[in-house]
């Protein structure tokens, strides 16, 4: 089995490769109307065509709560899309955020010509039926209700609700019982067309795709995208972050789930990629996966040492337009929480203070390793990438140049950036389930600083 696993380890590296020596650079084109076009051509014979667009849940009234996530299951459902996109052996995927939003399709490289088409005649000339909207509201209150069983998600739109409390960033993506059952089919098509605007788009493709060819189909599809606001620009404002905790106690939850975090800088900001490497060093990591006692992560050892302290930790970082969150989440025993707290201040004070040369160069590898194998896995994730980059900082690294930047980061820039953000800041705190132990929050905000160390 193991001599399977290494195999398939080399083959997906081995294409990763192949993707860094072929796509050196991310080429970029303007439209007249100002939508962006963007591609990265790998040499694949396969391609993902997508369009992304600055639209999700902080866009959004609270009385319609879940419209972008609406949006995405009934934008492509009508009968010929979904014709035209089987003709080509294709399939179409979507995703949709707080801040963004992607439609993007999958298919050979040949026929790249097809999904920006059918992409632009459906934004274009929307149609959204009857039995679309049902069938869409049904699938809607399904995922709500899938979502409210899932702990670490209900802990982290708690995180969001009172990180930015009283903005539209509190707003859950997945929309509320009550904003669903409201929209309807004019909502639909107010909001595409208040948001998918041709400067608020990117089309990017990812594959065996030529630039100049993509940027000629581009032009006949799109160039005819308005690109003037009805009523005015989409805000975007800044949300007040505020630090604070909520307990959403259930004692017959078995572990509890603990998401904690700081505020950090908009998704533009430098500080943003040595904080990719301040979560690699912290780490993540399930009871599943074993070998708690030898990891080279700090936490986990210490986990194993004092008799399984966590279930499982994983990190998040969360860039949005201004500012964002970065954090952790913790699933343990609900008498191991308050010791849990002590561990993760420890080690995030730690990193800025103390943190080693031979723990970043791992983190480094680590990032590097797990940055080269999302490549591999497919192009759909390269361009979500190469899209949201466009969108938040204006311009887009490959992989590549990412690997390249990770690597130049320096031990001083992690320890000034740990020290920054979260030496003296006020936490955000959201628990889920057994969380009577959870300290108090003014306990809390006093770990966060360096006298307790």
């Amino acid at each position: 089995m193991y001599k399977n696993l290494l195999c398939n380890r080399i083959v997906r590296l081995t294409s990763s490769l192949h993707i860094l020596r072929n796509a050196s650079t991310v080429e970029v084109s303007t439209l007249p109307n100002g939508l962006r076009v963007a591609s990265v051509n790998t040499g694949h014979p396969t391609c993902t065509v997508g369009v992304y667009v600055q639209c999700g849940s902080r866009f959004e009234e609270a009385s319609k709560s879940g419209l972008s996530k609406f949006l995405e299951r009934t934008l492509f459902q009508n009968k010929n899309t979904i014709s035209s996109i089987d003709k080509i052996g294709g399939n179409l995927e979507a995703s949709t955020g707080r801040e963004r939003s992607g439609y993007y399709i999958n298919t050979l490289a040949h026929h790249f010509e097809a999904p920006v088409a059918i992409l632009s005649d459906c934004i274009q000339n929307p149609s959204f039926s009857d039995e679309v909207i049902e069938t869409a509201r049904a699938q809607m209150h399904a995922d709500l209700e899938e979502a409210d069983n899932d702990q670490q998600r209900v802990a982290m739109n708690h995180l969001h609700g009172i990180a930015y409390q009283g903005t539209p960033l509190s707003q859950p993506v997945e929309g509320t019982t009550a904003g669903i059952n409201k929209i309807n089919a004019e909502d639909l098509k107010q909001h595409l067309s208040n948001h998918f605007k041709a400067p608020s788009l990117v089309l990017c493709a990812v594959g065996g795709v030529n630039h100049s060819k993509l940027l000629k189909v581009a032009e006949t599809y799109f160039s005819s995208l308005d690109n003037k606001y009805e009523k005015s620009i989409p805000d975007y404002n800044v949300c007040r972050y505020t630090g604070s905790m909520v307990l959403d106690r259930d004692d017959f939850i078995p572990l509890a789930h603990t998401a904690i975090g700081v505020e950090i800088c908009g998704e533009g900001h430098k500080d943003i990629f040595p904080m990719m490497l301040m979560n690699a060093i912290v780490g993540d990591w399930h009871y599943s996966q074993g070998f708690a006692s030898d990891s080279s992560n700090r936490i986990t050892r210490i986990s194993s040492e004092e008799n399984d302290l966590l279930h499982s930790i994983s990190t998040f970082l969360l860039p949005y337009k201004h500012n964002g969150l970065m954090g952790v989440n913790i699933v343990c025993d609900r008498m191991k929480l308050d010791n849990s707290m002590i561990v993760l201040h420890n080690d995030w004070k730690r990193i800025g203070r103390s943190l080693l040369e031979s723990e970043l160069n791992r983190a480094k590898n680590s990032l590097c390793m797990k940055i080269l194998l999302e490549a591999a896995s497919g192009n759909a994730g390269v361009a979500a990438s190469v899209a949201s980059q466009i969108l938040g900082r204006g311009e887009a690294l490959t992989p590549e140049e990412l690997v390249a930047k990770i690597k130049s980061i320096t031990l001083n820039e992690v320890k000034r950036v740990a020290y920054e953000y979260f030496e003296d800041r006020d936490p955000v705190v959201a628990g889920v389930g057994p969380v009577e132990a959870i300290p108090d929050y003014y306990r809390l905000r006093f770990r966060m600083n360096s006298f307790f160390f």
